[in-house]
């Protein structure tokens, strides 16, 4: 990830305000699912308040949604299984 991307999302984080440790824990998960983009949102644009990861390979589907980063694990994780019964698809 680039140095632009990587101050971009901080100032993000800071005028959404989100919570203390939020982004952290995003900087941590990108670098254990590096195939996908997460971030943190308020629930202002999309639903509740909570993470959400796309696929970088797949922006077309709808988010992935952890209530915590434990949930969004488990959702990548699913994801993950999910696309490698895929025959041809990339993971």
């Amino acid at each position: 990830m680039d140095e632009q991307w990587i101050r971009n999302r901080t100032l993000i984080a800071e005028r959404l305000a989100w919570p203390d440790g939020a982004l952290a824990v995003v900087e941590r998960l990108e670098e254990l699912y590096p195939r996908y983009a997460i971030f943190w949102d308020s629930g202002r644009s999309r639903g509740p308040d909570g993470y959400y990861a796309l696929h970088r390979a797949d922006s077309r589907c709808d988010p992935l949604f952890g209530e915590t980063a434990c949930d969004l694990i488990a959702s990548m994780d699913a994801d993950t299984a999910r696309r490698a019964k895929l025959p041809g698809w990339c993971q």
